[in-house]
């Protein structure tokens, strides 16, 4: 905040003012100013598509009534998560599973490269 405050003094202060201070504050700030101008376009369209949004939320809301989620509601404690913790550690076993399948394969294949490039004929 400090830098927006000592860049908003140099404009006026600086050697640079009026236009050409402006201007070097936006080249400085350049991605700040895109994502305001962005969130502004966006809140925008969602104004001029209030009715739109607001069904698209309730039947986002109706939708996710009748998801089945993985916890059960009747348990306490950790015993209430255990399909999620279970579910959860199937996907890192997998991950890591898959990882070194991954790096064995590329291990062998990088071998065999480097031997068919400097095979002698």
């Amino acid at each position: 905040m400090n830098l927006f405050i000592a860049q908003a003094n140099e404009l006026t202060a600086g050697p640079q003012g009026g236009a050409a201070g402006v201007l070097h504050w936006l080249r400085l700030n350049w991605g700040l100013v895109g994502w305001i101008i962005g969130l502004a376009i966006l809140a925008l369209v969602a104004w001029q598509n209030r009715a739109l949004v607001r069904k698209f939320f309730r039947e986002v809301l109706v939708e996710l009534r009748k998801c089945s989620w993985p916890w059960d509601p009747t348990q306490s404690g950790l015993r209430k998560y255990k399909e999620l913790i279970d579910s959860s550690v199937v996907v890192l076993v997998s991950m890591v599973l898959l990882g070194a399948y991954t790096s064995v394969v590329d291990f062998f294949l990088v071998k065999a490269t480097g031997l068919v490039i400097h095979w002698k004929l």
